[in-house]
């Protein structure tokens, strides 16, 4: 009772009632482990409240965060109300139950964006990719594991994070954490499924068997550039033209690339694919931007060896220094395929079809070290 008490004077702002999602198939396998050894130790040593699911199928923790955000609306039920979620798992578990909260704020009607936060979310690395851990580590300037994921949702230290929001051809929208993927990025991701026992590894081997057998994909790509000019400019809806006055007009603030021979495409909410990955190395994970990068050009030797040359300095961060890598800052942006490619929104396949994606910044709240903001983000260690 006294460790009790003094955390509680020490750190009078953590939640003291949380769900703790764990995903046993996530990865390797060992999310289970990770909560027994790193993480219930010191939620108990706190005196939480804590309600477990182990994850038995796909929408689990979607349905279980969609009942935890209903449920606020009752306000006799709020002092009981779960005020915290730690999901052991890699990014599509953080996935379900950003989305199961999304859902449930749009039922709730107004001012949904603003409650998204209420219910902020700790990433407890144990998947194959792990992004948004290994995102906000570097953030911190440190590694954070599963032990300092725990002590800081104890803590009650939350960072903003943003959010992409996709509309689909079909009329759905889909809410985004980490990113959307095309092309050849999409291959490697949804094509290596099968491969998930080897962790991140499997991003890897899969990336170099797309590159060696490198082909073309066709689509429009129009995007809306960030600056404080374009920051309140209205985003029509994917049924809709983006604008009346042409690409060429300078009035029209739209830009296009139109181009058969486009080899990936990824727009990224976070500094991290994976572990390894720092696909937008000067992202933030509340800097209000989509960071948009792409590649294009033909099929033969040299572009593949350009392609693996990018792959190579991808730990560094030095990738974006090739001009043969394009890289921008979008508040919006609208992608119009063709057929003979993949799409992916955090890393779950949707149809390849026309599709628009905007950015609500700073709606979630995750739970992290506090930022380090004294130099340059440096390369952190494998999750």
């Amino acid at each position: 009772e006294t460790v009790w008490n003094a955390l509680r004077i020490a750190y009078p702002c953590g939640p003291r009632h949380v769900l703790v999602v764990i995903n046993p198939a996530s990865g390797p396998g060992g999310a289970m482990r990770v909560y027994e050894k790193s993480v219930k130790p010191i939620l108990e040593a706190a005196q939480l409240t804590i309600e477990l699911l182990v994850t038995t199928k796909a929408g689990d923790a979607h349905q279980r965060a969609f009942e935890i955000m209903m449920n606020r609306k009752n306000a006799h039920e709020f002092e009981e109300s779960i005020e915290a979620i730690l999901v052991i798992g890699g990014d599509g578990s953080v996935s379900e139950v950003v989305r199961g909260l999304y859902q449930a704020c749009q039922n709730l009607g107004a001012d949904w964006q603003q409650s998204l936060g209420d219910i902020p979310i700790c990433h407890v690395p144990a998947g194959s990719g792990n992004a948004l851990a290994q995102s906000l580590s570097r953030l911190a300037g440190d590694f954070c594991g599963p032990v300092d994921a725990a002590y800081y949702t104890v803590k009650g230290n939350t960072f903003p994070l943003d959010l992409l929001e996709f509309e689909l051809s079909d009329g759905r929208r889909l809410p985004s954490f980490l990113s959307f993927e095309w092309a050849m990025l999409a291959d490697i991701d949804l094509g290596s499924e099968s491969l998930r026992c080897l962790g991140d590894l499997r991003f890897q081997l899969a990336a170099i068997y797309r590159i060696c057998c490198l082909k073309r994909y066709e689509g429009t790509i129009t995007y809306l550039p960030y600056s404080d000019e374009n920051i309140d400019h209205p985003i029509p809806a994917l049924s809709e033209p983006l604008s009346k006055a042409s690409f060429d007009d300078d009035s029209n603030p739209w830009v296009q690339l139109d181009a058969s021979n486009f080899h990936l495409l990824v727009a990224s909410n976070l500094s991290h694919l994976d572990a390894n990955t720092p696909i937008a190395p000067h992202a933030l994970p509340d800097d209000g931007a989509i960071h948009l990068i792409w590649t294009e050009g033909d099929t033969g030797s040299g572009t593949k060896f350009k392609l693996i040359n990018g792959l190579l300095q991808l730990d560094e961060g030095k990738h974006l220094e090739s001009p043969f890598i394009h890289s921008i800052k979008c508040l919006a942006f609208r992608l119009q395929p063709k057929p003979g490619s993949r799409a992916a929104i955090d890393g779950e396949e949707v149809p390849n079809e026309p599709v628009q994606a905007t950015i609500l910044p700073s709606c979630l709240r995750v739970f992290t070290a506090p930022p380090d903001f004294s130099g340059p983000p440096l390369p952190q260690p494998s999750l």
